[in-house]
């Protein structure tokens, strides 16, 4: 599994192994406000049984993945699962370039320490 748009959700008992960069953030369906066992959004139940990458250690029932930990607290409020989230919060795809700033040749043009100067100034008056 590389990525969570690439996850499948699992039923009737199989298990997934974590991937590690993620792991770390697994979170137990229904450690939400609502204690609500599925994503409110689109109803996805979890992850059924994830075992580490190693394959020693299976987490018993269901779990939602998160790829980091901004994104596990978000279920802690919200109940939705990652697919959801990025959805809502309109999460780029990481393998497109950023935009260019309108702004950047502005700020490159301005001397922080100048900027920073000028603000001192503000601020004693």
């Amino acid at each position: 599994m590389t990525g969570m748009s690439e996850a499948t959700p699992l039923v009737g008992g199989e298990s997934t192994r974590l991937d590690p960069k993620i792991a770390e953030f697994a979170v137990p369906a229904g450690s939400n406000k609502f204690h609500s066992e599925k994503c409110p959004t689109c109803g996805f139940e979890g992850y059924v049984n994830p075992t580490t990458p190693d394959g020693k250690h299976t987490w018993e029932g269901n779990w939602f993945l998160f790829r980091d930990h901004l994104s596990a607290k978000e279920y802690k409020i919200s109940a939705m699962c990652q697919e959801c989230q990025n959805s809502v919060f309109d999460v780029d795809d990481p393998s497109e370039p950023e935009p260019e700033e309108s702004y950047g040749e502005f700020y490159s043009s301005v001397d922080e320490d100048d900027y920073l100067a000028s603000r001192q100034e503000d601020m004693d008056r």
